[in-house]
C-alpha cells in the first residue's frame, strides 16, 4: 500500500508536470482550458487517494495505526492540501495564459497573485499538518527511501528534492524568460545538461574536499566509493560552479538571440530555491545539523512534532540537533526574493546586466559563512571530526563566493560605464 500510494503521488505530480507544460507548448490543442482543468482536478483526485493510501501504508508497514481521530485528520489535511495545491497551479495558468489575452482584467489579476500567494504559504502550512497528522504511524529516524526495491536499493527522498529543486528552478526561469518575450522552452535542454554537469560538479566537489577523511582510507580495497553517491555526499558550491559553467556555456552557443547577462540574472538568484528544497533531503537523511540543544527551548519547542522526533539525539528524548537544513532553507527563500524584488524591483535603475547573478554569490556566500561554523563538525568539509578545528573548505569558498561577486558587481558597473561613455563619444561626434 505504501509503495501503491507512492507511485500514484509520483504519477499524480508529473502529471501535473506534463499536462501543463504539454498545453503551454501548443502539444494538446484539443484540449479546451476547461477540460484540461477538470484533467488536473482528476490529478488532484489521484494525489488525494495516494496521500490516503500512503498514510496507511505506512502505517501498516510499522505495525501502527491510527485512531478514528487521528484517520479524520489525515483525511482533512490530505484534502485540505490537495485543493490548495489545485487551485495555485490553475489560477496561476488562467492568469498566464487565459486573462492575459483579454481586456481589462487587472483586478482580476491582481485578486489571483494575491491569493497565489496565500496558496503557496498554505500549500506548505497544509503538507506540514499532514505530516503532523500522519506521525503517529511514522518510525524516526525516517527511513531514506521513499520507494524500497529491497537490499536497501530504491528511490531516496534526496534524490526526489532535488529533482524537485531543480524543476522549481527551471519552471521559474522559463517563465519569466517567455515573459522577456524570448518564448518558453528555451531552458529545456540547458535543464538536461547543467543539472547532471551540477551533481557531476558537487560529486567532484565533495570527494576533493573530504578526500583524506572519506576516501583515501577506503580508495585500495573499493575505489568504486567515490561514485556511490547515493550513500550521500554533494558540495553545494561545486554543483554551482560547473552546472552554471555548463549551463551558460551551451545557451551561449545554442541561444546567441538570449543576452547571456540577462539570463545570469534570471536563473541563477533562482538555483537559491532549488537549494532550499533540496536541504530538505539533509532532513530525511538526519544529516548535516547542527549542535544539540533542548527540545523545549525556544524557538525550537515551536517546530512541529515531525521534526522534532526525525532531529532527536539519540539516547536523549529532550534534546534534537538544530534543525540546520531548515534554517539554511528559510535563508535561502529570503535571499532569493531580495535578490529577485528586493534588488530586482527597487534598485532597478541602479542595477546593470549580471548585477542580480553577482549578487547570488554574495547572498550565499554570506549565508554559508554564518552557518556553516554552526555545523556539526562531522559535516564540516575539512576540519577535526571532534574538535571542529580549522576553518572548514566550505567556509573559504563561501568567502570566495562574496569576494567574488562584489568584484563581479564592481566590474560590470566600471564596463557599463565604459560602455556609455563610448556610447555618447560615438553619438557627440555624429551630432
Amino acid at each position: 500500500m505504501k509503495t501503491i500510494g507512492s507511485l500514484l503521488l509520483l504519477v499524480s505530480i508529473a502529471g501535473f508536470l506534463t499536462l501543463f507544460t504539454y498545453k503551454r507548448k501548443g502539444k494538446l490543442p484539443q484540449l479546451t482550458n476547461k477540460h484540461m482543468f477538470l484533467s488536473a482536478g482528476g490529478l488532484a483526485v489521484v494525489s488525494f487517494v495516494s496521500l490516503i493510501l500512503l498514510a496507511f501504508g505506512i502505517g501498516k508497514a510499522n505495525d501502527l495505526s491510527l485512531d478514528a481521530l487521528g484517520i479524520v485528520g489525515v483525511c482533512l489535511t490530505a484534502l485540505a492540501f490537495v485543493l490548495v495545491f489545485y487551485y495555485f497551479v490553475t489560477a496561476g495558468w488562467y492568469r498566464r495564459y487565459v486573462l492575459s489575452k483579454e481586456e481589462n482584467t487587472e483586478k482580476k489579476q491582481k485578486i489571483l497573485y494575491a491569493t497565489g500567494i496565500i496558496g503557496v504559504v498554505l500549500f506548505f502550512v497544509f503538507a506540514s499538518l499532514y505530516l503532523e497528522a500522519i506521525t503517529p504511524v511514522l518510525k524516526f529516524p525516517l527511513n531514506k527511501l521513499i520507494i524500497d526495491f529491497g537490499n536497501g536499493r530504491g528511490v531516496t527522498y534526496y534524490a526526489v528534492v532535488i529533482i524537485v529543486g531543480a524543476l522549481t528552478t527551471y519552471l521559474i526561469s522559463d517563465y519569466y524568460v517567455a515573459k522577456a518575450g524570448y518564448g518558453h522552452g528555451k531552458l529545456e535542454t540547458c535543464l538536461y545538461l547543467a543539472f547532471p554537469a551540477g551533481i557531476i560538479g558537487g560529486r567532484i566537489w565533495y570527494v576533493i574536499a573530504e578526500w583524506e577523511r572519506d576516501f583515501a582510507p577506503f580508495f585500495q580495497q573499493d575505489p568504486t566509493k567515490i561514485f556511490r553517491i547515493w550513500e550521500g555526499g554533494l558540495a553545494i558550491q561545486g554543483g554551482v560552479l560547473l552546472g552554471a559553467a555548463v549551463g551558460i556555456g551551451y545557451m551561449m552557443w545554442k541561444h546567441k538571440d538570449i543576452p547571456i547577462l540577462f539570463l545570469i540574472d534570471t536563473v541563477v538568484p533562482a538555483i537559491l530555491l532549488a537549494q532550499a528544497i533540496g536541504r530538505w533531503g539533509n532532513f530525511t537523511n538526519k544529516e548535516v545539523y547542527g549542535q544539540a540543544v533542548l527540545a523545549s527551548q525556544f524557538p525550537w519547542s515551536i517546530l512541529p512534532t515531525w521534526i522534532k522526533n526525525q532531529m532527536m539525539v539519540d539516547g536523549d528524548p529532550t534534546k534534537i540537533y538544530v534543525p540546520l537544513f531548515l534554517v539554511e532553507g528559510i535563508c535561502n527563500v529570503i535571499g532569493y526574493y531580495l535578490i529577485s524584488f528586493g534588488a530586482g524591483k527597487l534598485l532597478k535603475e541602479y542595477l546593470v546586466p549580471g548585477d542580480q547573478g553577482m549578487l547570488y554569490l554574495v547572498v550565499y556566500g554570506i549565508i554559508r559563512v554564518v552557518l556553516e561554523p554552526l555545523r556539526d563538525p562531522a559535516y564540516q568539509m575539512g576540519v577535526n571530526d571532534t574538535t571542529g578545528a580549522g576553518m572548514s573548505n566550505s567556509s573559504i569558498m563561501a568567502i570566495v563566493f562574496i569576494v567574488g561577486g562584489i568584484l563581479g558587481i564592481v566590474a560590470l558597473h566600471v564596463l557599463d560605464y565604459l560602455k556609455k561613455k563610448k556610447n555618447n563619444t560615438i553619438d557627440n561626434q555624429a551630432a
